[in-house]
This record gives structure tokens, sequence and C-alpha cells, in this order.
């Protein structure tokens, strides 16, 4: 019951926090996730990815199941927030590959969070799911339009991000297995 309870509560966070998330992208000026971005597709990765934040950190709470790495389950996923909200911005086109500094990015924020984390593959996910998330709007559209999505833009986007996601937890693995004796 109570797990089912945390989920509606989540979910429900997730819905609601999307208009300071919107307010907050148009205070600054930025794209992708303002309230105009929201309501036209940003949805389909933010509402799902502030569920899944919401959750994590409602674990903290003593009346809800505890989660391990809430802490860094939430700061994954908002990190994936907002390489998806950069990455829609600077989003190749053509086929062309992804800016280096975001694989890095999401290599490097991955691995820290994955050689703190008790659970790494769960943060690699987190880190990636957003963009997982993201892409998810356009299993909407006709058959030849998704195959069209698939072969432009997640080979060349959305496999690159998570695999550096994955990468950089790998990179995790190895240093604790340098680190101990």
């Amino acid at each position: 019951m109570r797990l089912a309870l945390q989920i509606v509560v989540a979910v429900a966070l997730g819905f609601f926090l999307m208009s300071p998330l919107g307010w907050f992208f148009e205070i600054m000026n930025w794209p992708t996730f303002h309230s105009w971005g929201l309501m036209h597709g940003g949805s389909f990765s933010t509402w799902p990815t502030l569920a899944l934040i919401s959750f994590v950190l409602l674990s903290l709470l003593p009346w809800f199941r505890r989660i391990l790495d809430a802490s860094l389950l939430a700061t994954g996923a908002l990190i994936g927030l907002s390489i998806t909200g950069v990455l829609l911005v600077t989003e190749p086109s053509g086929g062309n590959p992804v800016p280096v500094y975001l694989l890095a990015m999401t290599f490097g924020c991955s691995a820290v969070l994955c050689y703190l984390a008790r659970r790494p593959w769960l943060v690699a996910l987190a880190v990636a799911l957003p963009m997982i998330f993201f892409d998810s709007q356009f299993l909407m559209m006709p058959w030849d339009a998704v195959l069209g999505y698939l072969s432009f833009n997640v080979l060349s986007v959305t496999v690159p991000i998570t695999g550096s996601a994955f990468l950089g937890m790998g990179a995790a693995y190895a240093a604790h297995r340098a680190v101990r004796p």
C-alpha cells in the first residue's frame, strides 16, 4: 500500500513540478523545457523524469520505502534531464554526431555518481532515462516516421549518450577494482 501511494504521489508531483521548471526556464531564457516547450513535446521526457526524481526523493521520508542511493539517482536523473535539454538545442542535423562535450559531460557525471553508488547500473540508467523518455514520444507517429526517426536520431544521438553513461559506469567499476587491493 505504501509503495502504491508513493508511486501515485510521485506521478502527481512530477506533473506539478513541470510548471515551476517551465517558469524557471522562461525566467532564465533557456530553451527546450520552458512552458511552450513543455506543451509541445517536452513533457514526454520531463514528466517521467520528474516523477522518477520525486519517487526517489520520497524514499528519504521515513514513512515510505527506503531506496539505496536515492540522492545519487535523483542527481543522475537531473543531470540527464539537463543534458537532454542542452542536446535538444544543439541537436545535430543531417546525422552529424553528438557534440563531444556532451558525451564527456555524460561520461564524467556518470562515472563520478556510479563510483559513489552501491548500485551503479541504476545510476547510469537514471542518467540515460530522460533521453530515452524524450524519444518515446515518437512511438505515437506512423510506422514509417518512427523507423526514419530511429535510424536518423536514435542511432546518432540517444545511443551515444546512453553508451557514454554506461561507459562511465564501467570506468567507475574499473576505478573500484584499482582502489581495492
